[in-house]
């Protein structure tokens, strides 16, 4: 399954047709570094839910001469988080947030879809809505080869009986109280892998900026409502936090193909039950208690809004990838411009100013020295 070079399982093959899972324990890139075996069983079909068209001009064509191009077969599942460029090494795709399952080896055949077509013809967003569903992040991962692989399918429910976040935490939401969606799509075929291999694990921030932007337009923007992102996949509002991202992707013969990317947002909650969350650093809120509004928010509305809004900046991120995002992340960078502890691992830790990120995603800090460095993984800690 590996060809063992001197980093530790520096370079990952995928011609494996058994299921392989790689579990990392955050924040270390490397270890402590767990293989394990799981047989594998397909997907059982459930009854159809149903399915929505949300008209949208969103991507441009592909060249040409990309107009028939077949989709390799096989795919496997890894934890989006930090950039990676070039052949992927495993530390680098499983990042500082890693959960079980990081790598997943599917043994089943990628239904060609339309590919060829272009993504920016009517009708490129596919909603399919569950009332009730135990995770939408689950749903996708064991659906996504039914879906049309040349579309932006989004799954999206009023409850979720299993919600998940990073590192295998629960996410806990009320019945139509949240905006809880999931989305799948594949980057175009006529993008080169250097570029989606360096872009791919940078979408968090994409569908952060999304939230943002769809939050102050529900909200009116206040003035008194600072909405703010924190690195890695967290949305705040006033040093609370309102929204998580959670995302992993299809590593299909070295290319970070398509991405998996869920999100969980707290709309209509009273602040007592957000309170009962137990989140002493970054307490949960919603929209509803820190705006103080008294009335509930429409969250079909506000849904759609998200799913058009990430939409729209995806077709920018697929041209232009992530250095058209850079200065819009750093200016809701809640960490910009203040001193934080960066822990690298259990034994690195760099105390310094945050600095925001780089092109590439990395998080910069300006040393006690004066120094920059950058880091593609790791995590803050406030001072």
């Amino acid at each position: 399954f590996f060809a063992t070079t001197t980093s530790l399982l520096k370079t990952l093959l995928v011609q494996s047709r058994s299921r392989c899972v790689i579990t990392a324990c955050a924040p270390s890139r490397f270890i402590p570094l767990v293989l394990h075996y799981r047989g594998f069983s397909a997907p059982t079909r459930k009854k159809t839910p149903s399915i929505q068209m949300l008209p949208s001009d969103l991507v441009d064509r592909p060249p040409e001469d990309q107009s028939e191009v077949d989709r390799p077969p096989e795919d496997q599942i890894e934890e989006l988080d930090g950039p990676v460029a070039g052949p992927p090494t495993v530390g680098e795709l499983l990042g500082s947030y890693a959960t079980p399952d990081d790598i997943i080896f599917e043994d089943e055949e990628q239904p060609t879809g339309e590919l060829g077509k272009p993504l920016g013809e009517h009708g490129w967003i596919d909603v399919i809505h569950h009332d009730e569903i135990d995770s939408t992040q689950a749903f996708v991962e064991r659906q996504h080869t039914t879906f049309n692989q040349a579309k932006l399918t989004v799954v999206t429910a009023d409850f979720q009986t299993a919600g998940r976040g990073t590192r295998d935490r629960v996410w806990t939401a009320g019945k139509s109280k949240s905006i809880l969606m999931t989305f799948f799509f594949r980057f175009p075929l006529y993008q080169p892998t250097h570029f989606v291999n360096r872009n791919a694990p940078n979408v968090t921030k994409v569908l952060s900026l999304a939230i943002v932007e769809t939050l102050k337009w529900a909200s009116g923007n206040p003035r008194d409502v600072n909405f703010n992102m924190k690195w890695p996949n967290d949305v705040v509002a006033n040093d609370h936090k309102i929204a998580g991202v959670l995302a992993r992707a299809l590593l299909n013969k070295g290319r970070l193909d398509g991405v998996v990317i869920g999100t969980g947002v707290n709309l209509n909650q009273l602040q007592e039950e957000m309170d009962a969350i137990n989140r002493p650093v970054w307490p949960a809120t919603s929209l509803k208690a820190i705006t103080k509004r008294e009335e509930e928010f429409d969250i079909p509305a506000v849904r759609n809004h998200l799913i058009q809004s990430f939409a729209a900046e995806l077709k920018l991120f697929f041209h232009e990838g992530f250095p058209a995002f850079r200065d819009r992340v750093n200016a809701h960078e809640v960490f910009l411009g203040k001193p934080v502890r960066f822990r690298v691992s259990e034994y690195e830790e760099y105390d310094g100013v945050f600095q925001g990120v780089d092109q590439d995603g990395n998080i910069t800090l300006r040393l006690r020295n004066g120094a920059m460095k950058t880091f593609p993984s790791g995590e803050i800690i406030p001072k």
